[in-house]
């Protein structure tokens, strides 16, 4: 946990220090937001490359607190490397995409920005699939559904039958790079919301039918 506090606060101060020396040699407006088809859309102050230095600070800090504030704080710690990674991911594509601005407003664009916000969420999702089934029941980090977080049982075999799916997510973002836009990140989108509202139908069913069985039990 320590590990990846300090991996993801160096990056975010890295981040942070890159956006002051950004902001101190740019005038006038950057690109501040990209469209489906990959083409900048807005245009803003060099003041807000700002923002992706304190998201990254802000999300390390309250990630590294979380077992802390959490009741079944425990729990987090028993739940494997999930936490410091999803902190340093997060921290990657803050820098990433400041990375984007940057090339933009100097005329180097290194690739697409669609191309690699799929790129980091394929990663991204893939990673969180493979530790899901470790995560161990609390109120913070995980699939929180009503259900979930009413049953151990039905949090156990929900994020155990939902860790392929969430990889399959992440495959499908990564596939999408090699797709044209917008197609190659709307259709990911789409799947990977059919997923989501799939795995929490399922962790209701397995409710219903943890309740019947007590039900039968009686």
């Amino acid at each position: 946990m320590k590990k990846g506090f300090i991996i993801s606060m160096a990056l975010s101060l890295i981040s942070f220090a890159v956006a002051i020396w950004f902001i101190s040699t740019t005038e006038g407006q950057i690109p501040t937001n990209w469209g489906w088809d990959g083409e900048v859309n807005a245009w803003g102050s060099p003041w807000t490359i700002l923002w992706f230095p304190c998201i990254a600070i802000f999300t390390t800090l309250l990630m590294y607190f979380l077992p802390a504030i959490d009741p079944k704080g425990e729990n987090i710690k028993k739940s494997g490397p999930i936490l410091p990674i999803i902190m340093v991911l997060i921290a990657a594509l803050m820098i990433g995409i400041q990375g984007f601005m940057i090339a933009a407003v100097k005329g180097s664009e290194i690739m697409n920005m669609t191309v690699f916000i799929s790129f980091a969420l394929g990663i991204m999702f893939i990673l969180m699939g493979y530790y899901m089934p470790r995560v161990k029941h609390n109120y913070m980090l995980g699939i929180r559904t009503p259900w979930t977080l009413f049953s151990e049982k039905v949090w156990n075999k929900t994020h155990e039958e939902s860790a392929r799916w969430i990889i399959l997510a992440g495959i499908l973002y990564l596939l999408g790079m090699f797709f044209p836009e917008p197609i190659g990140i709307i259709i990911p989108t789409i799947m990977v919301i059919v997923i989501f509202i799939g795995i929490t139908w399922y962790s209701y069913l397995l409710y219903i039918q943890e309740k019947e069985t007590k039900n039968t039990k009686k």
